[in-house]
Protein backbone atom coordinates (compact mmCIF):
# COMPACT_ATOMS: atom_id res chain seq x y z
CA UNK A 1 0.00 0.00 0.00
CA UNK A 2 1.11 3.76 -0.72
CA UNK A 3 2.01 6.06 1.94
CA UNK A 4 -0.54 8.37 0.86
CA UNK A 5 -3.62 6.42 0.92
CA UNK A 6 -2.39 5.04 4.54
CA UNK A 7 -1.95 8.71 5.42
CA UNK A 8 -5.36 9.23 3.97
CA UNK A 9 -6.80 5.97 5.21
CA UNK A 10 -5.85 6.93 8.69
CA UNK A 11 -6.79 10.54 8.66
CA UNK A 12 -3.17 12.14 9.00
CA UNK A 13 -0.88 13.77 6.60
CA UNK A 14 1.59 12.03 4.31
CA UNK A 15 5.38 13.68 5.90
CA UNK A 16 3.13 12.67 9.36
CA UNK A 17 3.32 8.89 8.47
CA UNK A 18 6.47 8.94 6.82
CA UNK A 19 8.35 10.17 9.88
CA UNK A 20 6.37 7.39 11.64
CA UNK A 21 7.44 4.96 8.89
CA UNK A 22 11.15 5.58 9.00
CA UNK A 23 11.29 5.85 13.01
CA UNK A 24 11.65 9.38 13.17
CA UNK A 25 8.80 9.89 15.46
CA UNK A 26 6.45 7.71 17.41
CA UNK A 27 2.69 7.94 17.32
CA UNK A 28 -0.12 8.71 19.87
CA UNK A 29 -1.74 5.29 20.84
CA UNK A 30 -4.62 6.59 19.22
CA UNK A 31 -2.58 7.54 16.19
CA UNK A 32 -1.10 4.06 16.25
CA UNK A 33 -5.07 2.46 16.19
CA UNK A 34 -5.70 4.93 13.06
CA UNK A 35 -2.67 3.33 11.21
CA UNK A 36 -3.32 -0.42 12.10
CA UNK A 37 -6.90 -0.17 10.81
CA UNK A 38 -5.82 1.66 7.73
CA UNK A 39 -3.24 -1.46 7.30
CA UNK A 40 -5.93 -3.67 8.25
CA UNK A 41 -3.70 -5.06 11.12
CA UNK A 42 -2.96 -4.37 14.70
CA UNK A 43 -0.68 -2.44 17.05
CA UNK A 44 0.49 -5.01 18.56
CA UNK A 45 1.61 -6.24 15.11
CA UNK A 46 2.76 -3.36 13.85
CA UNK A 47 4.44 -1.32 16.74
Amino acid sequence: MRMKRIANNAGITVVCYQRYEYGDRKPRVDVAKLIATALGSTVDELF
